[in-house]
């Protein structure tokens, strides 16, 4: 299975700045020629500067190299000491890979609905929502993938990006709770408290 590029189809822009509101989107993407042989990474980049800081960046990738040559799901939140989170999932093949990205596409837009406080409208300006609103099922399907890989695997945590009061701040975080889940947040939360406890 062979497509064009994700960001072409559902996004009006791969590149959005308001210097009045302070708000910035960026996507980007590549490799997707073919997903399931090739690295493959579509990444969505925000920025508001408005009140607080907040440098966000989301990502579904995998990479031809290790470490992280598997399908994960990974969060940057470094301005709000959440640091960095891979949540490592399952897709068997071409039509799995499709569906788990086209859920991500899917989830992205709370995201941009969040930066509406700050600019109204710019989700209709950076996504085709007639086509976003339609993978509703995909996203279903993604939350399902990140359910079981998380019971599966360990998640990564990055240490040097890791602050004590991060796992506080991620479970007050709406939009996160929004995008994976309680219950994924929850798991989330055991597992770093494990972690931690190893590190002792």
């Amino acid at each position: 299975m062979e497509w064009g590029k994700y960001s072409n189809k559902y996004f009006h822009t791969t590149t959005y700045e308001d210097s009045k509101s302070g708000v910035r989107v960026e996507v980007s993407e590549g490799g997707n020629v073919n997903i399931t042989e090739e690295g493959f990474s579509l990444r969505v980049k925000t920025r508001s500067e408005r009140y607080m800081p907040k440098h966000r960046n989301y990502a579904i990738e995998h990479h031809p190299d290790p470490p992280h040559d598997f399908p994960h799901i990974q969060f940057k939140f470094i301005t709000e000491e959440i640091g960095t989170i891979r949540i490592r999932i399952d897709l068997k093949d071409s039509e799995e890979y499709d569906r788990a990205v086209l859920g991500f596409i899917y989830n992205i837009k709370n995201v941009l609905e969040e930066l509406e406080t700050h600019k109204k409208g710019i989700t209709a300006e950076v996504m085709v929502l007639e086509l976003v609103n339609k993978l509703e099922k995909e996203s279903n399907f993604l939350s399902q993938k990140l359910i079981q890989g998380v019971a599966k695997y360990s998640l990564d945590f990055e240490d040097r990006k890791l602050h004590p009061g991060g796992i506080n701040k991620l479970k007050e975080n709406r939009l996160l709770i929004d995008f994976l889940g309680e219950p994924i947040i929850k798991s989330i939360e055991d597992q770093y408290n494990k972690h931690n406890e190893t590190k002792k």
